[in-house]
């Protein structure tokens, strides 16, 4: 994907002198061109792929100033470089491009052609470099999800599948939602339970039968919050993810509106954990999503009234209804499993909402012949397999 450097003047002159001078740069980057800033906020805003990677404005413009323009910029995209370009410089008018725009740099007027050139790519260069750190950040998060994954399955299966679940609903309400840190949030459904490695099994297994707690059951269980955070937390740039779930537990209140954007977020967050883990909980037990909301929003709560209403414009996972039978062998990558999988002694082997992967496939077929379990499983009817998948 090119990436495009994006130039913004009321003069025609002086956009046309900007294309000659990065005209060199042609295989790094495109130049493109827009007389104002509504325009220029217009084509950051429907840029989806991320394909630009610096804004050039000039300050003074008619319908607003190149500081306007760039701190508006930053707030739909933070990475996006931001230079500041003024004829007129003031201490007053650097310091509120610092301060507001948070401009990477100010260039002032006349410049050279080669003063233009060594910022812009020193600008690419510096683009280029925080690409590849956010890829290696975005990789150790994903490693540290999965080795947790690993160790929720082997010590406690039936939390890893409330975790799938949850996830699940959390990913689907996600897009329909005010919230900015999407990624966090989505780390944090996907982390919901990661401390019920010390959580005993029967406890899981007891909220999913209805089964009712001792005082010590209870208190244990509501510990988990709290102990899923703090490992979280541990995890470098999951520290937002981590305070999520720590509310996860924590009804919604009309009271608070948190002006910071970062806290709103959070706040968001903890209450769609909350929602999804209660909406999860009754879908389980057999209510169908309608009667589910209905619940909740009658009996229970308080939910936050935004999650509540965008629920009924989701389809959600079909694995809480009963699903298609197929043969063990006839398992592929990227199928989800409708029901729970136990061996010949009630231990579980995989569990509902599962993605059936290499390792689970092998792993089931194994007990198929060690320990005679059925050869029929539940698969979700709707959840649908790439062309390409191989038996591995």
């Amino acid at each position: 994907m090119p990436l495009k450097l994006l130039v913004v003047d009321d003069e025609p002159h002086v956009l046309k002198s900007m294309e000659r001078i990065l005209r060199e740069h042609a295989s790094l980057f495109t130049v493109q061109t827009v007389a104002n800033g509504t325009d220029a906020l217009a084509l950051i805003s429907g840029d989806k792929e991320g394909e630009y990677f610096c804004v050039i404005s000039d300050l003074r413009m008619p319908d607003m100033n190149g500081i306007e323009l760039l701190d508006k910029i930053r707030q739909v995209n933070v990475n996006i470089i931001r230079i500041l370009v003024s004829g007129k410089l003031t201490l007053e008018s650097t310091v509120q491009a610092v301060n507001q725009g948070r401009v990477w740099h100010v260039i002032e007027k006349p410049y050279e052609k080669e003063e233009i050139s060594n910022i812009v790519i020193s600008a690419y260069e510096t683009f280029m470099c925080s690409r590849r750190k956010d890829a290696m950040t975005r990789e150790t998060i994903e490693g540290a999800i999965l080795i947790l994954h690993d160790l929720l399955v082997l010590n406690n299966p039936m939390a890893y599948g409330m975790t799938l679940r949850i996830h699940n609903i959390v990913r689907h309400l996600l897009p329909l939602l005010p919230i900015n840190a999407k990624d966090m949030a989505d780390a944090a459904a996907r982390l919901c339970y990661a401390g019920c490695n010390t959580i005993p099994n029967t406890i899981i297994k007891k909220i999913t039968l209805q089964e009712e707690l001792t005082e010590d059951e209870q208190a244990l269980l509501n510990t988990i919050p709290e102990l899923s955070g703090k490992l979280v937390s541990r995890i470098p740039s999951l520290n937002m993810a981590s305070e999520m779930i720590a509310r996860q537990n924590k009804p919604y209140s009309d009271v608070r509106h948190p002006s910071d954007t970062l806290e709103a977020d959070i706040h968001l967050g903890g209450d769609l954990l909350y929602c999804a883990i209660a909406f999860d909980r009754w879908l389980v037990r057999g209510l169908k999503p309608p009667k589910a909301i209905e619940w909740l929003r009658t009996y229970e709560g308080p939910y936050n009234p935004d999650i509540l209403n965008v629920l009924h414009m989701v389809r959600f996972p079909s694995h809480y209804e009963r699903g298609v039978e197929i043969s063990l062998s006839d398992l592929k990558n990227g199928m989800r499993l409708a029901q729970n999988i136990h061996d010949r002694r009630g231990v579980l082997l995989a569990c509902v909402g599962q993605e059936v992967t290499p390792a689970t496939r092998m792993n089931l077929l194994k007990h198929l012949v060690t320990d005679g379990i059925h050869d029929v499983v539940l698969v979700d009817p709707y959840q649908f397999v790439d062309a390409g998948d191989t038996q591995a």
